[in-house]
């Protein structure tokens, strides 16, 4: 009876980790089709605030991407320096640079005082449907890694194990 005990134990955790992690990292709405953001403006931001332009600038990357309104977001920073500067492309139909500004400007609990400097309108590129579908495939990726900031731990599975166990 003393033998089985630690069978039961591997069988039980073998049934209860099988699969999990694989569902644990697919995205709710992933048999909804994403659209590709196409940019219709452009703004230059000036951030107040920012330490470092990986962990601020991260900060400032994941809360724009999750708007599903911003196609890109970059950085002209340089440490030491006071002010540094934020080039967001975005789709003005899908959020307006005064809610942009006011998001950026809440997070990090008010972290960064945020300024104006430059918009402008962009012409839209005219992509194939071809080019769209990458695009929001990419794009798609792009936040299930945003998403997926802590590391998972894939066990091994167990039935495998016992089954060679037995057969050997």
């Amino acid at each position: 009876m003393k033998r089985l005990f630690p069978i039961f134990l591997l069988v039980a955790l073998a049934f209860g980790c099988s699969d999990t992690s694989q569902n644990a990292n697919q995205n709710p709405n992933s048999n909804e089709e994403q659209i590709a953001v196409i940019p219709t403006s452009e703004i230059i931001l000036e951030v107040e605030g920012m330490v470092c332009e990986m962990g601020c600038g991260g900060a400032i990357r994941t809360a724009l991407m999750e708007t599903m309104a911003v196609s890109e977001c970059g950085f002209d920073f340089e440490h030491g320096r006071e002010t540094n500067f934020a080039t967001i492309a975005f789709d003005e139909g899908k959020i307006s640079s005064d809610k942009i500004m006011q998001m950026l400007g809440q997070l990090n609990d008010g972290q960064f005082n945020i300024r104006k400097l430059e918009m402008k309108s962009v012409v839209p590129k005219q992509d194939s449907e071809e080019q769209k579908k990458l695009t929001a495939s990419i794009r798609e990726e792009q936040l299930k890694n945003i998403q997926s900031n802590s590391s998972t731990l894939e066990l091994p599975n167990f039935v495998e194990i016992l089954a060679s166990f037995f057969h050997n």
